[in-house]
């Protein structure tokens, strides 16, 4: 029901000022859910004791005894630390046998943050549309099987291309941005992408979306796709490159042009002829024009 989402036709008005909006249609658009495999890090901030012992030892505190008195811990306990970071790549022993920054752990001082190597299987939602990475939610995928059972009716949408996902098509710039979006406010560690080491499984589906469709004409139409509440002007184009609103079998028809009603001038002509034929003949046709041209009287 239009009703539903008059909201949406308010936010969207000034598009098409002059057209009616005759119907809100969902649109099926070609969805794949990518299962991949990744090398990325971990980006945490350092605790402070990890920060201290890089500050001293870039200082010259350079022993685990002299550490640990600047540290107040034991000796035991500044091992246990000492080795960590020994581990993790940002401490190492010179040739001396004294401690020393690593490339690492002089980038950890500056920065004060963490970085873990770290290699791991994650999902995307690649848009066959636009083809590209979505941020979109991987809970509104609909497999194409499940579309059928939900909705036979829904207009469906077009692929961009007749090919296969392949790692050329997965930037990791977009996959960053989505994954520091998706973490904002949420925790204070991070997780960025260095590289997508292989793709191990592609699902194909759908997203729902709504189509917003306009006439002035039959022949002057327009429409919007949105995703959610937002507009996607990237969907709109792939529509009109293979044909517009016709590609997606919606057909617009003409208003019905309402019944004129006789004037009075042509009504007295029918009625004078109407006078010179049979009783019977003339009152059934005075019945008629005046059902027509709306009761008269004389």
């Amino acid at each position: 029901m239009l009703e539903d989402f008059m909201y949406l036709e308010k936010k969207y008005a000034h598009l098409f000022p002059d057209f009616e909006l005759l119907q809100i249609e969902l649109i099926a658009l070609p969805v794949a859910k990518v299962e991949v495999q990744v090398m990325g890090q971990v980006v945490t901030e350092t605790s402070p004791i990890t920060e201290s012992i890089h500050r001293f030892i870039s200082l010259g505190l350079n022993t685990v005894e002299n550490l640990s008195q600047a540290l107040g811990l034991s000796e035991e306990l500044t091992l246990d630390e000492v080795a960590e970071e020994v581990i993790q790549g940002r401490v190492d022993r010179s040739m001396s046998g004294k401690l020393v920054l690593t490339g690492l752990g002089k980038d950890t001082l500056s920065s004060s943050l963490v970085r873990l190597p770290k290699k791991q299987k994650m999902e995307l939602m690649f848009d066959k549309g636009v083809w590209s990475i979505a941020d979109w939610d991987r809970q509104t995928f609909i497999p194409s099987n499940d579309l059928r059972q939900l909705n036979e009716s829904a207009l469906k949408s077009f692929e961009r291309k007749k090919s296969t996902i392949q790692l050329g098509d997965l930037e990791v710039i977009t996959l960053n941005r989505i994954l520091k979006s998706e973490a904002k406010g949420t925790s204070k560690n991070t997780v960025e992408i260095l590289s997508i080491q292989k793709i191990i499984k592609r699902r194909h589906g759908y997203r729902m979306g709504r189509i917003m469709i306009y006439s002035k004409s039959e022949k002057e139409t327009g429409f919007i796709v949105l995703i959610g509440d937002e507009r996607s002007e990237e969907h709109e184009s792939l529509v009109n490159d293979r044909g517009g609103l016709q590609s997606l079998g919606v057909k617009i028809s003409s208003p019905a042009k309402p019944k004129t009603k006789a004037t009075p001038a042509a009504i007295k002509v029918v009625e004078i002829l109407l006078q010179k034929s049979s009783p019977a003949r003339r009152t059934a046709g005075l019945l008629n024009v005046r059902a027509i041209g709306g009761n008269r009287t004389h």
